[in-house]
């Protein structure tokens, strides 16, 4: 039967959600210690470019580029956890003003999100694709960001999803925690990792 061969598109696309299953569940293990995330997230997407470009050992690519990437990773994302935590607590600090809609207050979360959120949507698959410095990351992931802002709307929204629903209503969240613990952070990265690629495809061609 067709259908059922090894090379059938069906049986690629099973092989392809088995593989974004595990992903997932080693992301959230890797998570665990808080202070890992980037580390966690750089192989993550390491390992999602690996699968669209046939290099599919999942195992083998995530725990390398956990290995090769650990140091910056981490660095990156120490910096991507302290601002959410000093993020929480200024809408923590100003929820009265925001529940009255002061605008000021409002325009000052949205500008401080767009600086930083913009920039660290593309950060984490820049680490995972080339050899840089944490600064020079943080400033081509600014400059990207702004430049592919459709791409980067996008991403933030498949990403954020899961857990704006969390904020706003948590019995939806629970109604789809267990497709969250399948697929909350492999399949974002996923389809986002379409997207980067063909970003990063058109500026090394350039370079």
């Amino acid at each position: 039967m067709p259908l059922l061969t090894t090379e059938s598109r069906f049986i690629h696309f099973l092989e392809i959600l088995f593989d974004l299953v595990v992903l997932n569940l080693i992301t959230l293990l890797c998570c665990i210690p808080v202070i890992t995330v980037g580390v966690a997230f750089t192989a993550l997407y390491r390992s999602v470019f690996n699968i669209r470009q046939g290099k599919a050992n999942i195992f083998k690519s995530y725990f390398k580029a956990f290995a090769s990437e650990f140091r910056s990773g981490l660095v990156l994302g120490i910096v991507f956890i302290v601002f959410c935590v000093s993020f929480a607590l200024y809408l923590v600090y100003f929820h009265d003003l925001i529940a009255a809609g002061d605008l000021l207050v409002l325009a000052g979360i949205i500008l401080i999100a767009v600086l930083f959120f913009f920039p660290i949507t593309f950060a984490f698959p820049l680490l995972s694709m080339f050899d840089s410095s944490t600064m020079r990351t943080l400033s081509n992931g600014f400059l990207l960001s702004f430049r592919h802002a459709g791409t980067t709307l996008l991403v933030m929204a498949m990403t954020a999803f899961p857990w704006i629903l969390l904020a706003i209503n948590p019995a939806w969240f629970q109604k789809i925690f267990p497709l969250v613990l399948f697929f909350g952070f492999s399949l974002p990265a996923w389809f986002a990792s379409r997207l980067f690629l063909k970003i990063f495809k058109k500026y090394s061609e350039i370079g």
